[in-house]
C-alpha cells in the first residue's frame, strides 16, 4: 500500500479520472482511476477488459458434494484470454467448511483433471504451489487460495518479480467473496504486465485545511467492487516512486489538478 499526504483547501469534492500524457520510456495508457504507472514494457496498448463479455461457461465439472459450491474466475494473460475457474466444494455434504478446491489449471473448461483437485489444510488454505500460466511457459510460484469464516483470499508470487494478493476493496473489511453460481462469480485479474490501476483505501473523512492521508493499493481491477488484486510495496526498488494525479473542483466549480508522488510505503 502507498500513501499520499495532502492538504484539502477549497475543494468540495475529490474524484479520480483518466490522466493523459503520462511520460515514460514506453507509451502507456493511464490506468483507470488516474494512475499512470507502467505495469511492464508493452509493444502496444492493451485494451480494457470488458468483463460483461467474459465467457462464464464451464465445460465439465466433477461430481460436487456441497449443496452450494462456490465459484470464482481468474483471467490470465495481458488481454485476459485464459479463463481459470476455481470451484470450492466439500468432501462431505454435511461438512461446515469448504475443504476441496477444483482449479482449472490449463484453462480448458474441464475441472475434472487429476491434478486439478486440492484438499484444504488448516484454516481453509489450499496450497497450489507452482502454477504455469496457461498457454505460456511462465511459472508463478507459491499460489495459495484460502476461504475461512466466509472470507476469500489468494496470494501468488508472480514470475519471481512481485507478490500479488487479493481480493481487496476500498476498506480493509471489503473483499468480494466467491458466488454460488458461475453466472454470479466474481472475476479476478492478477498480473503486472499491464499499466497499473489503483484502489483507494482511506480512513476517516477528508477535512478541508488539514493534512489528509490518501492510501492506495496498486494493481489490477476485477469485474466489481472488492475484486482488486494488489502488488506488494516491494515491487518497485527503493527510491522509485509512483505518480498520481488528484482531480477536484473548488467551491466555484473550477477544476483543479494536483500531481504528486506516492513516496511513502505503508
Amino acid at each position: 500500500m502507498w500513501k499520499l499526504a495532502f492538504v484539502l483547501l477549497s475543494c468540495v469534492s475529490v474524484f479520480a479520472q483518466d490522466e493523459e500524457g503520462v511520460p515514460g520510456e514506453e507509451e502507456t495508457e493511464a490506468a483507470k482511476g488516474g494512475l499512470g504507472a507502467l505495469g511492464g514494457a508493452l509493444s502496444r496498448k492493451p485494451e480494457r477488459i470488458d468483463f460483461t463479455k467474459v465467457d462464464r461457461t464451464i465445460r465439465k465439472l466433477p461430481p460436487l458434494k456441497a449443496e452450494n459450491p462456490l465459484y470464482g474466475l481468474f483471467l490470465f494473460g495481458v488481454d485476459g484470454k485464459a479463463r481459470v475457474w476455481a470451484v470450492l466444494d466439500k468432501s462431505a455434504r454435511e461438512r461446515k467448511e469448504y475443504d476441496v478446491l477444483y482449479l482449472d489449471r490449463n484453462a480448458d473448461g474441464d475441472l475434472s483433471g487429476k491434478d486439478e483437485r486440492f484438499e484444504g489444510g488448516d484454516a481453509g488454505v489450499f496450497a497450489i504451489g507452482d502454477f504455469r500460466e496457461p498457454g505460456t511457459e511462465v511459472v508463478h510460484k507459491a499460489l495459495t487460495i484460502q476461504r475461512a469464516k466466509g472470507t476469500f483470499f489468494y496470494r501468488i508470487q508472480w514470475a519471481g518479480k512481485a507478490v500479488l494478493s487479493g481480493p481487496h476493496g476500498p476498506t480493509t473489511e471489503e473483499g468480494a467473496d466467491l458466488a454460488c453460481s458461475p453466472a454470479e462469480a466474481p472475476v479476478f485479474f492478477p498480473g503486472i504486465e499491464r499499466p497499473f490501476e489503483f484502489e483507494h483505501w482511506m480512513s476517516g473523512t477528508l477535512k478541508r485545511g488539514e493534512e489528509n492521508d490518501f492510501k492506495v493499493f496498486i494493481g489490477q481491477r476485477g469485474d466489481r467492487r472488492g475484486t482488486f488484486t494488489c502488488v506488494d510495496d516491494k515491487f518497485l526498488p527503493e527510491g522509485e516512486k509512483v505518480l498520481v494525479q488528484l482531480v477536484c473542483r473548488d467551491t466555484a466549480g473550477k477544476e483543479r489538478k494536483l500531481t504528486a508522488e506516492l513516496a511513502e510505503r505503508c
